[in-house]
């Protein structure tokens, strides 16, 4: 028996790949010869017929002395056989009638043997794409999809080769998110086949790839390729200030876990300068718990503390003024000046008032002046004041304002002569205002003597002192 092998290319009718061997201008139809050959081809359709890579053929001969023509019986009639080589990797089956396969070699064929005419026959074969299965699972708080072309063997999440497929990660609780694909076998050490390791897209679309044949170390193959939706709990962040940077240290900047419910307190530096009055949410509440369901920012709002001063004037008789008008607050310092009516003094003309963590009061008092009449007198003689009887030498207290009259009495045989002083003039009956201390003095001029005697019941009266007789000097005009 002849035998001829030679390779064939791919031709395309109908949708359908066809391979047909040619004849080499060895047709038993046309040609006479004493040899009858018959033929057989492959006619591959499916998915997988493009990754049929060459075929062969062996022709079936029959010896005869006649020419060959149509229909000639063929005297030893042989099988023919043909064979076709396929990429194992995008190839997962063969299937037709009359085949046989030599599974590591990839090599598919065929033996029919001939009839006893000159027929050349053809073998249609089914050719089926090699798949990747490929599968998905989550963590906590999530769910994931596989969709895509599942068309191929393997069930569920069986995909041919080159067909695209999602995988799309889903959170199931609104405190968790997706965070990242991770490659089951990127723990031992394998590289990602599809290259999503890591990737934080929730949806990624991947092409199913052709079959790779394990080491024998490993079993993470592109045949099998296993991914895990990894999902964290979401991250908020809590920012808390006040309105006011002196009124408070509060200063929070920093992340919680969602649904986490953290305490937050607002107050005062100084409670006796500044005073909480609600968050920036009208909250009243100094001290509050936040649900962390979201970024959150509060504003804690302070005010000013005032405080009030109250001035209370006793007496009367004044006036007061204040150094600076309120409201006041911590560490005010405020004088209160007292200024009094004409006779009248204040009791604190000035008083320092400091502002610490409360109002403040203040009493302002009058009192009147007291000044000192001083009488004197000059010669012999008295000062009667406001008519009581008299003195020649005294010191008398007024109210400021009083008007004091004095008589000027001069003894027997003087007479009154003027007033020296606070006072002046010669009337013997003066008012003076006490308007201030005074110093008033009363002067005195004896008469003019006529050098008479003095006799008492007819001796003549000495002296006591002198001894000499004592005269009555009784000319006072």
């Amino acid at each position: 028996m002849k035998e001829a092998k030679e390779d064939i290319g791919k031709q395309e009718y109908a949708g359908e790949l066809v391979f047909d061997i040619p004849m080499d201008g060895m047709s038993a139809r046309d040609t006479d010869c004493t040899t009858c050959e018959c033929f057989i081809s492959f006619v591959f359709t499916g998915s997988g017929a493009a990754y049929i890579t060459t075929t062969s053929r062996e022709k079936g001969c029959g010896y005869t002395p006649l020419p060959c023509t149509i229909q000639q019986q063929c005297a030893n009639p042989g099988p023919a056989r043909v064979e076709a080589r396929y990429d194992p990797r995008y190839v997962s089956e063969i299937t037709g009638p009359d085949i046989y396969a030599q599974g590591q070699d990839s090599i598919v064929g065929a033996t029919r043997d001939c009839t006893e005419k000159c027929e050349d026959s053809d073998i249609t074969l089914q050719v089926y794409k090699a798949y990747e299965w490929i599968s998905v699972s989550e963590s906590v708080y999530g769910s994931v999809s596989i969709s895509g072309d599942t068309q191929g063997h393997g069930g569920e999440g069986s995909y041919e080769t080159d067909s695209e497929v999602t995988l799309t990660a889903t959170s199931t609780d609104d405190c968790y998110e997706f965070d990242h694909w991770e490659y089951i076998g990127a723990s031992h050490g394998y590289e990602d086949p599809h290259g999503i390791n890591g990737s934080t897209n929730p949806s990624v679309t991947i092409t199913a790839l052709p079959f790779v044949q394990p080491d024998e170390y490993s079993a993470y193959t592109a045949e099998s390729s296993h991914y895990i939706a990894v999902f964290k709990i979401k991250r908020y962040r809590l920012i808390v200030k006040p309105n006011i940077a002196e009124a408070s240290d509060l200063d929070i900047d920093e992340s919680y876990d969602c649904g986490s419910t953290p305490t937050i307190r607002a107050y005062a530096k100084d409670g006796c300068d500044y005073r909480f009055v609600m968050w920036s949410d009208g909250v009243t509440d100094a001290r509050r718990t936040v649900t962390m369901d979201g970024n959150k920012t509060f504003t804690a709002i302070f005010e000013r503390i005032t405080y009030s001063l109250t001035v209370t004037n006793l007496t009367g008789h004044g006036s007061y003024s204040v150094s600076k008008p309120g409201p006041y607050h911590k560490g005010d310092v405020v004088y209160v000046y007292a200024t009094p009516e004409p006779c009248y003094y204040a009791e604190y003309p000035s008083q320092k008032i400091e502002f610490y963590c409360q109002n403040q009061s203040v009493t302002v008092s009058f009192y009147k002046n007291i000044y000192t009449l001083t009488i004197s007198s000059s010669g012999s003689g008295y000062v009667s004041v406001n008519g009581a009887p008299g003195t020649s030498s005294t010191s008398i207290a007024f109210d400021c304002g009083t008007t004091v009259t004095l008589r000027a009495v001069p003894a027997s045989c003087w007479k009154f002569s003027h007033w020296s002083g606070a006072a002046s003039g010669s009337s013997k009956t003066i008012s003076i205002t006490m308007d201030g201390h005074k110093s008033v003095n009363a002067v005195f001029v004896a008469c003019k003597e006529d050098n008479r005697i003095i006799h008492y019941k007819g001796d003549v009266i000495f002296d006591t002192y002198s001894g000499n007789p004592m005269y009555q000097s009784c000319d006072c005009s």
